[in-house]
């Protein structure tokens, strides 16, 4: 505990945080890496180090998410062209993510 290791009230510890803007964190206990799943994320490290050769910005171009926060109506992706495809709404934009959300939804290459 920070209060204990640096000898102050948790009352002062709390103040402290919050003027500095910090959040509280509370760590999630989740399941551990099994040997199965060495093989997978070895697929994947190969599969980014090998776009990253040819596509620079690729990890920019993935769209990142957290499956408690993932709403398909409420980002900008269409998923009425191709099914099982998506691609970014942004008609500038012509980068297709398929890999990625094949990746992110456990599908195999």
């Amino acid at each position: 505990m920070i209060s204990e290791n640096c000898d102050l009230s948790k009352s002062c510890v709390w103040t402290i945080l919050n003027e500095s803007g910090a959040q509280p964190y509370r760590s999630t206990p989740v399941q551990g890496f099994l040997p199965r799943h060495a093989e997978r994320r070895y697929t994947w490290c190969n599969f980014v180090m090998n776009n990253l050769e040819d596509h620079t910005t690729f990890l920019a171009d993935i769209i990142w998410t957290n499956e408690a926060f993932f709403r398909v109506t409420e980002c900008l992706i269409d998923r009425t062209f191709i099914p099982g495809c998506w691609k970014i709404r942004d008609t500038l934009s012509k980068f297709h993510i398929n890999y990625a959300v094949r990746l992110m939804f456990g599908a195999k290459f």
